[in-house]
C-alpha cells in the first residue's frame, strides 16, 4: 500500500471511530462482528479500494486502525470537556 493510500486509510478510519462507533463501549471488542463488517462496508470500503479476495484481511487491518483511533479519541475527551468547563467558569467571573 503506498503512502497516500495508508494516509487515506487511517484519516478515514479515525473519522470513522469518532463519528461511528458508541463510547459507552467498555472495550472495543464488545462490538460484534457484523456491526464490525457494516462499518467496514459502509465506511471504509467507499472510499479506500481492497480486492476482494483480502476482504479479512482488510477488516482486520482496518478494526485495529479504528479501535486505536476510539480509544484515543475517548482517552483524550475528559480533558477537552475539562477544559471546556474551566472556559465556561471563566466567562461567568
Amino acid at each position: 500500500m503506498d503512502k497516500r493510500t495508508l494516509v487515506r486509510l487511517r484519516r478515514v478510519c479515525g473519522f470513522t471511530a469518532w463519528q461511528n462507533v458508541n463510547l459507552n463501549l467498555a472495550n472495543f471488542d464488545d462490538l460484534s462482528k457484523d456491526a464490525r463488517g457494516k462499518l467496514f462496508d459502509n465506511n471504509i470500503q467507499t472510499y479506500v479500494a481492497f480486492p476482494k479476495d483480502l476482504r479479512d484481511t482488510a477488516i482486520k487491518l482496518t478494526m485495529k486502525m479504528i479501535s486505536s483511533a476510539w480509544r484515543t479519541y475517548k482517552y483524550r475527551l475528559p480533558d477537552t470537556q475539562s477544559t471546556d468547563e474551566s472556559a465556561q467558569n471563566s466567562e461567568r467571573c
